[in-house]
C-alpha cells in the first residue's frame, strides 16, 4: 500500500478510517467518477483483524478502479507508547486543577447561574448575550467546525 503524491494545484485527498461513513464516501467518490489523487488511512497497530481485512478490499477495488492504493500512515511508535509512556507536554486537566485548588470532578463549586455562558456581540454593536443554541436556532444548518490535526509521526 502507497503511493507518490505529487504536488499540484488541487489535491484530493480522502481520509479513510475504514468505518462505514469514510467508507461509503470513497465508494461514492468512485462511482461518481469524482478526483481522487490520494487515499490515506491512519494504522495504530492496533486495529482488529476484520479491519485489515476490510482495508485490503477496499485497496482492491480503488486499485481495480482508479489504479490508487491507499497510504497508510504509520507511526515509528506504538499506540500504547505514545498514549501511556511517551512524557506528556503539559500537565493533565486534574494536575492544574489541583493546582489551582479546585476540586478534581464538578463545576467547582459555583452556582449554575454564575457559570461562564457563549457569548457574542450583535451585528448592530449591542453588547447582548446570545446562547450559542438559540443563536442557531433560527438557521436551518449549523456550522462545520474547522478541525486542524498535527500528525506526531
Amino acid at each position: 500500500m502507497g503511493a507518490l503524491i505529487i504536488p499540484q494545484e488541487d489535491f484530493h485527498a480522502v481520509s479513510l478510517s475504514g468505518g462505514k461513513d469514510s467508507t461509503c464516501l470513497l465508494l461514492l467518490m468512485i462511482e461518481r467518477s469524482m478526483p481522487i489523487d490520494a487515499v490515506l488511512w491512519a494504522d495504530t497497530g492496533m486495529e482488529f483483524p476484520e479491519m485489515y481485512g476490510h482495508i485490503a478490499k477496499v485497496d482492491e477495488h480503488l486499485f481495480r478502479e482508479r489504479g490508487l492504493h491507499i497510504t497508510a500512515l504509520r507511526s515509528s511508535k506504538s499506540f500504547e507508547y505514545m498514549m501511556f509512556e511517551e512524557p506528556k507536554q503539559k500537565p493533565s486537566c486534574l494536575e492544574n486543577r489541583a493546582r489551582l485548588g479546585i476540586p478534581p470532578y464538578g463545576s467547582a463549586g459555583l452556582p449554575a447561574s454564575s457559570k461562564p455562558t457563549l457569548s457574542t456581540r450583535r451585528s448592530t454593536g449591542s453588547r447582548g448575550r446570545i446562547s450559542f443554541n438559540s443563536m442557531w436556532a433560527s438557521r436551518q444548518t449549523r456550522p462545520t467546525a474547522a478541525r486542524t490535526f498535527t500528525i506526531p509521526w
